[in-house]
């Protein structure tokens, strides 16, 4: 089973995923991101959990201690002082040693586009919010994305599929196409 890599926009998914307020109050936004990072860990299995990055802005941080973490299996990482989280995430988009396996989720297309132009893959974050959460829409209305997503290849995709053989198919969920597939089976084989 091919499992990409996720980049995440910490703030933009906590907003896609009705976590984020108007106002922050002393302490609000860090419980803020621990919720987001508590709710993104039941929705992903341990092997899309240790291939994910969720990336906040270090809003009040003043040097670069303590910037990376981990949380839940997930790498999270505060961009650096003066900094912005859409900054940080292209320049480790830049430098990701297999863009290809990667899957970008922000709804900023500045990141769609630096995403691009590494082969990257990209999806909005309400998009991928939707397609872990079938739930979290309206079932009369759901997005184009989960109208192309069944429950089954959610659950294979995003679920708890560790030791299960390898029978996904990921070429219909309007994220991965058969030549993408294919030419990532082929740099993994090399």
């Amino acid at each position: 089973m091919i499992h990409p890599f996720l980049m995440i926009d910490g703030y933009n998914l906590m907003h896609a995923a009705g976590l984020a307020r108007h106002n922050y109050g002393p302490g609000d936004l860090e419980v803020c991101r621990k919720r987001l990072l508590q709710q993104l860990s039941v929705r992903l299995n341990s092997v899309a959990a240790r291939r994910t990055t969720v990336v906040f802005d270090a809003f009040g941080a003043h040097d670069d201690a303590n910037r990376v973490q981990m949380s839940h299996g997930m790498s999270v990482v505060y961009a650096p002082a003066g900094t912005d989280a859409d900054s940080e995430m292209e320049r480790l988009i830049a430098a990701h040693s297999s863009p290809k396996q990667l899957l970008v989720i922000s709804s900023d297309h500045r990141l769609h586009k630096a995403a691009q132009r590494r082969k990257a893959k990209a999806v909005d974050s309400e998009v991928f919010w939707e397609s872990l959460d079938p739930a979290s829409s309206s079932p009369s209305k759901p997005s184009s994305y989960q109208q192309q997503l069944t429950t089954t290849d959610r659950a294979k995709e995003f679920s708890n599929v560790e030791g299960v053989a390898d029978s996904t198919d990921l070429t219909e969920d309007g994220v991965f196409d058969t030549d993408y597939l294919k030419d990532l089976e082929s740099e993994i084989d090399e």
